[in-house]
C-alpha cells in the first residue's frame, strides 16, 4: 500500500521510471490501453501515477490514485476494439 506522503513524477522522468519498474514482460508502450480492474475505468499506460515514497520506494499505481487503489497490477493491457466487445457484453459494469 503507497504512503501518505510521496511524490507523483511526470514527463520523462515519469516514463524511465515507468519502463524500470514494470513487473512483466513486454513493456507496454505508453499509448497502449488497459483497464483498471479496481475501478474498471480505461486509460492509456502514459496515465499510469509513478509516485515515490519517502523512503525512496517506487509505486505504479492507478491513474486515479488515491481514489482508487489498484496498482500496476491490476492494470490489464487491452485494445481499443476489446474495449468496445466488454461493453457490448457486459454494460452493467461500465454504468451504460
Amino acid at each position: 500500500m503507497m504512503p501518505k506522503n510521496y511524490i507523483t513524477y511526470k514527463g520523462k522522468e515519469r516514463t524511465k521510471l515507468f519502463r524500470e519498474n514494470f513487473p512483466f514482460y513486454p513493456i507496454p508502450k505508453q499509448s497502449d490501453t488497459c483497464v483498471c480492474i479496481h475501478c474498471m475505468e480505461f486509460y492509456e499506460y502514459k496515465e499510469i501515477q509513478v509516485n515515490e515514497s519517502i523512503k525512496g520506494d517506487i509505486w505504479l499505481m492507478c491513474r486515479d490514485y488515491p481514489e482508487c487503489n489498484g496498482s500496476i497490477i491490476d492494470a490489464m493491457k487491452t485494445t481499443k476494439e476489446e474495449l468496445e466487445q466488454w461493453k457490448i457484453s457486459a454494460p452493467n459494469l461500465f454504468g451504460l
